[in-house]
């Protein structure tokens, strides 16, 4: 990913303003751009040019601030993934479920959220695949635009066949937003009825 220009920069841009706004002040000065300047007719003007620099001064210096001290974090997406996990016994595999709790407690709205969970199945020799079975969406919500406003929680549901030789399965939880941000939880559970 490419950082702005003034991250690069590790701080000389501001200097090099400064630089150049003091070497136009001293060309003018030499040249005489100011001397044709009546100060005292002009008082009203330069009162009021005085005041929009100071404000622009300190809005410039408080957005500096921000993004210096706070990184622009007070701004930025935020989640819990809470996962849970079963499983129902059947004929010859269990039938995992996987219920995903995504709690937003940042200060800016998710959209369009996308989960993929990747199953670990832990054998002899252990392998990965992709969780492909959600639970469908009813009609009403089909085709319209995902969204976690801040303070709210949104479920997931999926559910795994999983062969009855595999002793555990670890479930790697991917949650991207439509800005391509990722957030990740993991979650091992038993393929093996508690014994209670």
């Amino acid at each position: 990913m490419k950082k702005a220009p003034w991250h690069e920069s590790q701080g000389w841009i501001p200097w090099l303003i400064l630089l150049t706004i003091f070497l136009l002040m001293a060309v003018g000065i030499k040249e005489g751009w100011f001397a044709y300047i009546d100060f005292k007719s002009h008082k009203d003007e330069i009162d009021g040019i005085t005041k929009i620099l100071s404000s622009l001064v300190l809005l410039v210096g408080g957005i500096l601030a921000y993004l210096r001290f706070f990184k622009g974090r007070t701004l930025r997406p935020k989640l819990n993934i809470l996962p849970s996990s079963g499983f129902i016994t059947l004929e010859n595999d269990n039938l995992h479920w996987i219920d995903v709790k995504i709690e937003n407690c940042g200060s800016v709205s998710i959209w369009n959220h996308e989960i993929i969970i990747y199953a670990t199945f832990h054998t002899p020799e252990p392998y990965c695949m992709q969780v492909k079975d959600y639970m469908p969406e009813i009609t009403e919500v089909k085709n319209r635009e995902h969204l976690i406003d801040v303070g709210e929680t949104s479920h997931e549901h999926a559910f795994v066949k999983v062969p009855a030789n595999v002793s555990a399965i670890t479930y790697q939880i991917l949650i991207k937003d439509h800005k391509g941000t990722i957030w990740v939880q993991c979650i091992t559970v038993s393929n093996r009825e508690s014994k209670d």
